[in-house]
């Protein structure tokens, strides 16, 4: 508990410089949060292993439904609205599909099996293809890492992932070819980050600048140039590390 409420302390302090309105919706959210943190934890987590199965089928219709009838903004479509409230699916769903992962190989435990490790990749491919068709391939990425680091913790054969990163790295030409242009930047940018500093390379260059100017013990709370002045993007979500690292330096990143 205490890393989640530093995370929140640390955060609030951050949207508060920013603007109110940022803080005072963040405030809400962490109430709602505690709310269902107290709600989750009168369950016993281990009666979800029941429900795995159908916690990942309604996850994949949810999906299908999402890229049918969800909102789109900015070119994505990642977004169900409820009562006026945008929820990010792909996001909400992140708790629920782990407990499905985990059920699964706690009632298959000990089966250091070929076929087990298979039908979890294969099933995580599945939910991160939806996730990418969104597009959404920052979270695509997650869901199959997180699955992979999973399976590496209960020690499956190390041969397994040396011949599915073989596999990975024979289809990387083709997954090239599917991504968006902006994707691709993207990446371009990431292994070189000064390649268009007035065009893709603009936010990475301006969140380094933000991180470099806090220093050591930061340029305190409220004072920092590049999110208060804007020249940092989406300051308070996407650059948010940037944000709290300018204000409150190394130590406090």
């Amino acid at each position: 508990i205490v890393p989640s409420m530093l995370l929140i302390v640390f955060s609030l302090s951050t949207l508060l410089s920013i603007d109110i309105n940022f803080f005072k919706s963040q405030l809400f959210f962490v109430f709602v949060g505690i709310a269902f943190f107290i709600l989750f934890n009168l369950f016993d987590y281990r009666l979800f292993k029941r429900f795995a199965i159908f916690i990942y089928l309604v996850s994949l219709i949810a999906f299908s439904i999402l890229l049918l009838v969800g909102i789109e903004a900015r070119g994505a479509v990642r977004w169900f609205e409820i009562a006026g409230l945008r929820i990010q699916f792909s996001e909400l769903l992140k708790p629920f599909l782990l407990l499905s992962l985990s059920s699964f190989l706690v009632e298959n435990e000990g089966k250091l099996t070929l076929k087990i490790f298979l039908l979890v990749i294969i099933s995580t491919i599945v939910v991160s293809f939806f996730v990418f068709l969104e597009p959404d391939l920052g979270n695509a990425i997650i869901y199959v890492v997180v699955s992979f680091l999973v399976l590496f913790y209960l020690r499956f054969p190390i041969k397994y992932f040396i011949g599915s990163g073989f596999l990975a790295s024979l289809s990387l030409p083709i997954f090239w070819f599917f991504l968006h242009g902006y994707q691709r930047q993207r990446i371009l940018t990431f292994l070189n980050p000064t390649i268009d500093p007035l065009g893709v390379s603009y936010n990475a260059i301006q969140a380094i600048i933000a991180v470099g100017s806090g220093e050591f013990i930061g340029r305190g709370l409220g004072f920092g140039t590049q999110s208060q002045l804007r020249f940092l993007p989406e300051r308070h979500t996407d650059f948010m590390f940037a944000t709290l690292s300018e204000q409150f330096g190394f130590i406090g990143s």
